[in-house]
């Protein structure tokens, strides 16, 4: 456990580059806790905001939001209103909302536009102790806080949000039934979670598309239950899928970034009455040549969703804490804080095939005899 005055953490200072720096040990307020992090996911959106790719993006800032920590200091009125003591283990919602805006008080505290996020405020923007590639963060009053359950190693748990996020998107927004047909296309992190999470729900079959260069995420989507299909130029593999679902899927998941014209794949091989879910960021590209006829004929929906519903948390770290058949393959390097950069680099495929999943920890220093 962090006793000192001061704490590591690594900032992006600009795109491409990552410093490390010692930040004095943040004050606590009545409404605040504040967690030692045990383990933060590195995640595609982390990549792309490394990489330049986020519009608007301010640097420098404390990255990093799939954060599992422990509670080390707890300000009184936060100990009452969350029921958490010292010692406890918690993830944390990335959305830290304003909770007085007309979206907030709907209830979708996830899209308010008038808050913080942990892993994406900047330090002109008061998040010098808002990101998980730290050894400390601050929960404020109006951050959103999970216990995880006793059991759950801290690196799985770090899968919280993937999960989290398709049990959601599947459930709440498509109305997912037990029986249903579900395509994911995109075999990363959120594609596997997905998947998983289409399993838990009931779904009766699960497909996982992906390219010939994600021929080793395919066999993890295997493992988990899922059948594989592998996407080829000539398009024939979506005649694939349609003959395999007979005739096209309940619903489609595109959780691929940055590629439009995946969404017109997605309609294609979606059945008459299926809904598209649209969870993949396209970073400002457009799409031309939308079967529009498709849509109303066969009567589909096309939904976009961001994030999650509460619930969805808890439910997810249940469902990692009981495992279950290749829930092993939700695993992937763990490198200390200071090996932040190698991390990135290795989710961007420039030291070969990339892992599907990594995790930083800071606790990685005292562990591997690093430092004390």
């Amino acid at each position: 456990m962090i006793t000192t005055t001061d704490y590591l953490a690594a900032l992006f200072t600009a795109p491409g580059e990552v410093v490390m720096r010692t930040q004095p040990r943040p004050d606590i307020g009545e409404g605040d806790v504040l967690i030692e992090v045990t383990a933060c996911g590195v995640c595609g959106s982390d990549l792309a905001l490394f990489g330049g790719e986020k519009e608007g993006a301010g640097f420098p800032l404390v990255a990093g939001h799939e954060i599992v920590g422990r509670v080390v200091e707890i300000g009184p009125s936060a100990s009452v209103r969350r029921g958490l003591r010292v010692g406890d283990r918690v993830v944390l919602e990335e959305a830290i909302p304003c909770g007085t805006c007309a979206v907030c008080q709907d209830g979708r505290h996830r899209l308010c536009g008038r808050g913080r996020r942990f892993g994406g405020t900047p330090l002109s923007g008061g998040g010098a102790h808002l990101g998980g590639y730290a050894e400390m963060v601050l929960v404020p009053p109006n951050a959103v806080a999970h216990r995880v359950p006793e059991g759950l190693d801290d690196e799985r748990a770090t899968w919280f949000i993937p999960v989290s996020n398709g049990l959601s998107w599947l459930r709440s927004r498509a109305g997912l039934r037990p029986g249903e047909r579900v395509v994911v296309i995109g075999p990363g992190q959120h594609g596997l979670g997905t998947a998983l999470a289409a399993k838990e729900l009931g779904a009766g079959q699960v497909i996982v598309c992906g390219l010939h260069t994600d021929r080793t995420r395919l066999e993890l989507a295997e493992r988990l239950g899922a059948t594989s299909v592998t996407v080829d130029p000539d398009g024939r593999w979506r005649e694939d899928v349609r003959h395999m679902t007979g005739g096209g899927a309940d619903v489609v998941v595109d959780v691929t970034p940055r590629s439009a014209e995946v969404v017109r794949d997605a309609v294609s091989v979606s059945d008459m009455g299926g809904r598209v879910i649209l969870a993949g960021v396209k970073r400002g590209r457009r799409l031309d040549g939308l079967d529009v006829d498709a849509m109303v004929l066969g009567e589909r929906s096309m939904l976009g969703v961001n994030a999650r519903e509460s619930w969805a948390v808890p439910a997810a770290l249940g469902l990692l804490s009981r495992g279950g058949p290749g829930h092993e393959v939700l695993t992937g390097p763990v490198l200390p804080l200071e090996g932040l950069r190698t991390a990135l680099d290795l989710l961007a495929g420039t030291e070969g095939p990339p892992p599907v999943h990594a995790v930083i920890s800071p606790l990685a220093r005292s562990r591997d005899g690093a430092s004390g």
